[in-house]
């Protein structure tokens, strides 16, 4: 049974015109039923492949049989002047890629890229700014407790002189007799 395929190639940037179309019209010969074409031309390379900054694109939607698609996959690693391939299956309802619309989806990421720069600036001036505030202590470990304060020395009390402590006794003889006395009293209310 046959299934709709979309094919992407890359041939060699440093080919002349002539030896990359002659190349390209050899692989569309393999493909069998073409649905549709769309030639990309130079473009550059996100990185470099094979030593190679940029590279020839070209792609095609085709109707073939799995068989077709595994002798096509075959003939491609032995094609001289390709780059990289890459062959899908699409859904029947699928709509190719136009370039214009990956060209301008790239200058939207390029645009978006260039605005979250811009962002990031804006974002290191204030630490920038936040340098110039005094510093807190911050702990080492991100869930570290903070140290504990250092335990208040407890102020010693002033020598008392021996005429305080000498009060401070017959303070507390008065207070326990006062206290013994009442003791003896209640009992005495009670009868006992």
């Amino acid at each position: 049974m046959s299934q709709k395929y979309e094919i992407m190639v890359i041939m060699d940037g440093q080919k002349t015109d002539g030896e990359i179309e002659k190349s390209l019209a050899g692989i569309k010969e393999l493909l069998g039923e073409v649905v549709y074409e769309e030639i990309w031309g130079m473009r550059p390379f996100a990185y470099q492949i094979n030593g190679q900054d940029k590279g020839y694109y070209a792609i095609w939607n085709f109707v073939a049989d799995i068989p077709q698609v595994k002798a096509l996959e075959e003939a491609l690693k032995l094609y001289p002047n390709l780059v990289r391939h890459l062959i899908m299956k699409v859904p029947d309802n699928y709509t190719p890629v136009k370039q214009a619309d990956v060209d301008a989806g790239i200058a939207e990421i390029t645009k978006e890229k260039t605005e979250r720069r811009g962002q990031v600036r804006t974002a290191s001036t204030k630490r920038e700014d936040d340098a110039k505030k005094p510093k807190v202590a911050v702990p080492d470990k991100p869930n570290a407790k903070p140290a504990a304060a250092a335990p208040k020395k407890e102020e010693k009390p002033a020598e008392k002189t021996e005429a305080e402590k000498e009060k401070e006794k017959a303070d507390e003889k008065k207070s326990l007799d006062e206290k013994l006395e009442a003791l003896i009293n209640d009992d005495a209310d009670l009868g006992l």
